[in-house]
C-alpha cells in the first residue's frame, strides 16, 4: 500500500466522505485523492454509496470503509503503523 493510499484510508476512517474532504483534511490533492479512492474501491477497502433522486440523478455520494478496510485499519492501529512520525 502506498503512502497516499494509507493516508486516504486513515482519513476515510476518520470521517472524510469525499475526495474534497480528503484534500481539505491534509491528504493528497483532489485529483490524486480521486485516483486513490478508485484504487481503494478496486481493492475492496472502500465502498462508494450513492443516493439518487426519482429521475436517477446523483444527489449525494459518500465513501465508507468496508469490513476489509476496517480490519486493515484495526490491525494497523494494533501494530502502531498509523502513529504520526515527528
Amino acid at each position: 500500500m502506498t503512502n497516499d493510499e494509507s493516508a486516504v484510508l486513515r482519513l476515510v476512517a476518520a470521517g472524510a466522505i469525499s475526495a474534497h474532504d480528503v484534500a481539505r483534511f491534509g491528504g493528497p490533492d483532489v485529483v490524486s485523492a480521486v485516483k486513490v479512492l478508485v484504487g481503494l474501491e478496486r481493492k475492496g477497502l472502500v465502498e462508494r454509496r450513492v443516493l439518487r433522486d426519482g429521475e436517477g440523478a446523483v444527489r449525494h455520494a459518500a465513501h465508507f470503509l468496508t469490513a476489509v478496510g476496517q480490519r486493515r485499519m484495526h490491525v494497523a492501529c494494533r501494530l502502531g503503523v498509523t502513529r504520526r512520525r515527528g
